[in-house]
């Protein structure tokens, strides 16, 4: 292989290796994209969601309280927009419409349904 053979096959290897570095696709999933941010940053958009998830179980809270007899069984916690329903409801009914009221709610992207239908006496 000659010299100048040589040294354009290793110009295009390199000018190749720094284009696939320019234009390789951001972060996809949340995690690779906040480890990717400045610190601050970080803790702001940790501090932002933990705000975003208090006040997503709160409303939810709310909600059930209004529109599910016997809600007072219900516990609710969320955690980067995941919501769990945890506790006791009187029938099949009240916690298919709890279920249903969580996803419905702005920012639940899933429900984990631990809900338990008390025996009837």
């Amino acid at each position: 292989m000659s010299t100048r053979s040589l040294t354009w096959t290793l110009v295009s290897g390199l000018v190749l290796s720094a284009s696939s570095t320019l234009w390789a696709a951001p972060p996809t999933d949340q995690n690779s994209a906040q480890n990717s941010a400045p610190a601050g940053e970080q803790t702001a958009e940790r501090s932002g969601q933990a705000a975003d998830d208090a006040s997503l179980a709160t409303d939810l809270r709310a909600s059930l309280a209004d529109r599910v007899p016997g809600a007072g069984g219900i516990s609710v916690e969320a955690s980067r927009g995941v919501v769990a329903l945890s506790g006791t409801v009187g029938s099949e009914a009240a916690k298919r419409r709890a279920v249903s009221i969580a996803w419905q709610m702005a920012g639940v992207r899933r429900v984990d349904d631990q809900l338990q239908v008390r025996a009837a006496r």
